[in-house]
């Protein structure tokens, strides 16, 4: 049975099944006095109305119980205590907080891409510019020495082998594959965690070397392989059509590059999330890539504005010279603000 709900800014959402619905609840995407509707019903009712009418055995549990993370049982919320996120019972609090202590925390299995989806688009799903660039100044100015610290160091490792003499040419791939996107998307994860409320500390730069890997790395394998099939029949086409010749001005060159070019900004746009989605909700590659592209076709003209203003940012630094140092930590905090205020917590396989 689909049922429609009210959102916060008063709009009409879904239609969601019954399992949905509930999830919301628990999310707290929805609240007890949300207003529901369903086909056959007279009028919206509150979803507490609606389900202790409907099955008064399960209210209880529906609407004040907290589910533990660790034995799955439901428990009253004074009979649980909060570990890195998650509410466990007092007979699994043990076993937890020594998980925890160990940096072992055990993660939330993936949901459905597709499910996952309908939760962000009923949750808004869309980001504003002005809310973004507003709250990513707030993270980095609040934790303004940690932020840049951990900022240049997750540049330093990632750019400073291609300077190392004679073996700089080497590294390039290999660190493609298996350091820049992992590096880039824990820093990602750093600023989340901020954003969050959570307490990011080092060790959370590096989980994208522990988390989702290798799914990173197939990431990068596919964008370098659609690059490279976009790129080089126009290669051999103007080479074909003379567009090398010596004294000749490329402008064909230019005009037949310029088309792939296009191509990969827009694929750039549309798989811009793709590596934090890797990493925050434990989705497979080609499960992120499609969600990402969801939330880019979404925010299609907000992400067109948002990549304006990065690079307006990063040409002022590098005008500035040293200025870009101090710019870099402000672009990744717009960039996880964005992700944040379109994906927020749902589906999170860690929750802060």
């Amino acid at each position: 049975m689909n049922w429609f709900y009210a959102t916060k800014e008063k709009t009409q959402a879904g239609p969601v099944d019954e399992a949905t619905l509930k999830a919301l609840l628990q999310s707290g995407t929805i609240t007890p006095e949300t207003l529901i509707w369903k086909e056959g019903m007279d009028n919206w009712k509150p979803y507490s109305r609606v389900f202790l009418l409907a099955a008064p055995s399960e209210a209880p549990a529906t609407l004040g119980a907290v589910t533990c993370a660790e034995c799955g049982q439901s428990f009253s919320p004074d009979q649980t205590v909060s570990i890195a996120g998650r509410r466990v019972c007092a007979g699994c609090k043990p076993v937890a907080l020594q998980r925890f202590q160990e940096g072992g925390a055990r993660l939330a299995d993936p949901e459905d891409p597709d499910a996952l989806w309908e939760k962000v688009v009923a949750n808004g799903g869309k980001a504003r510019l002005e809310e973004v660039l507003r709250g990513a100044w707030k993270t980095y100015s609040g934790n303004f020495g940690p932020c840049l610290g951990v900022t240049l160091l997750a540049y330093l490792i990632t750019t400073g082998p291609g300077y190392i003499p004679y073996l700089g040419y080497f590294l390039i791939i290999p660190m493609m594959l298996f350091v820049q996107q992992q590096m880039m998307a824990g820093l990602q994860w750093y600023f989340l965690k901020q954003i969050r409320g959570g307490q990011a500390i080092l060790d959370d730069a590096f989980t994208g070397f522990r988390r989702g890997f290798w799914q990173q790395t197939l990431f990068m394998l596919i964008y370098v392989a659609v690059t490279f099939a976009l790129i080089i029949p126009f290669l051999l086409l103007a080479f074909a059509m003379g567009s090398f010749k010596e004294g000749d001005p490329p402008i064909l060159l230019i005009a037949l590059i310029s088309v792939p070019a296009l191509i990969l900004m827009y694929l750039g746009i549309r798989w811009f999330f793709t590596s934090i989605i890797i990493l925050d909700k434990g989705q497979p590659v080609l499960a992120a890539m499609k969600l990402s592209g969801r939330a880019a076709h979404r925010n299609f003209g907000m992400f067109l504005l948002m990549s304006l203003v990065v690079m307006i940012l990063a040409l002022a630094g590098l005008c500035t010279c040293a200025g870009i140092f101090l710019i870099l930590p402000y672009i990744t905090a717009i960039i996880a603000h964005t992700y944040d205020q379109i994906f927020g917590q749902e589906g999170s396989i860690e929750k802060i």
